[in-house]
């Protein structure tokens, strides 16, 4: 067998697994990694100066900047890891 006919062996058999593959990452993202980054968006938040007890809208758009921060440092990590 060929290198190239070996990497489409593998390309076929990890197409294969595909609905496990998504089953994995779904169960890991909704069970650890978002409770994870929802803890430490929390800590952060309490960190914050800025008053913005009374508007819940300004309270939503600092949590939401702080995870997506979070989460997108994460996925680089991940994508450095390879």
């Amino acid at each position: 067998m060929t290198k190239t006919e070996r990497k489409k062996a593998i390309n076929k058999e990890i197409q294969a697994l595909k609905p496990r593959i998504k089953e994995i990452t779904k169960s890991l993202y909704n069970d650890r990694i978002i409770d994870e980054i929802a803890d430490w968006t929390g800590e952060l938040m309490g960190k914050l100066e800025t008053d913005f007890i009374d508007d819940t809208k300004l309270e939503e758009h600092a949590f939401n900047k702080i995870f997506d921060a979070i989460a997108a440092g994460l996925i680089k990590q991940l994508q450095n890891k390879k």
